[in-house]
């Protein structure tokens, strides 16, 4: 069964990231600041990719994701990926490095598109968080703990749908390649 890990604080977030994907080198390849925040578009440089950390910073300044191991073959289809995880960076001013492993129960459902509404960057987790772009503040994470190894619902930024107050907007989305 998989377990929620903790790290203590590190000087460098990057050198955690190294850390979980035991990989030593890596490459941008979406920077909604530089790309965006077009679906297509983002779908597009993530399509076909393995070893992606898709970080998400939020507007409470919040900084949490999810790591893919295996890539999106299929923009609308949830790839089955037993060794991906959500985490945790940044919550409330406070830096705490936290990964949650999906249940051995869960179906292994990683990222996707949503093919009916462009606006909606993409949902994780067998659709417990939905990202929308930065426009909407539509974004929530819902119900995780069905999924993933957690203590609470919300652990990763604070929120927990469906209660309306806890929607929330992206800042920014940016994707890194591991190798």
């Amino acid at each position: 069964m998989g377990k929620v890990h903790s790290f203590p604080l590190r000087k460098d977030p990057f050198s955690q990231l190294l850390q979980w994907s035991e990989l030593t080198t890596s490459q941008l390849v979406f920077d909604s600041d530089t790309d965006g925040e077009d679906q297509d578009r983002f779908l597009q440089c993530i399509l076909k990719k393995e070893n992606l950390y898709v970080i998400v910073i939020d507007e409470f300044d919040t900084i949490f994701g999810i790591y893919l191991h295996y890539p999106l073959m299929s923009p609308f289809k949830y790839p089955r990926d037993p060794q991906h995880f959500i985490f945790s960076m940044k919550k409330k001013n406070k830096q705490e490095f936290i990964r949650f492993l999906p249940k051995q129960t869960s179906l292994n459902k990683s990222l996707k598109g949503v093919n009916n509404n462009k606006n909606c960057l993409f949902i994780c987790g067998d659709d417990s968080v939905c990202i929308w772009n930065s426009r909407y503040k539509k974004s929530y994470i819902w119900e995780p703990m069905r999924v993933y190894e957690m203590k609470e619902n919300k652990e990763i930024n604070g929120t927990e749908y469906p209660n309306l107050h806890n929607l929330f907007s992206i800042q920014r989305i940016i994707v890194i390649q591991m190798k």
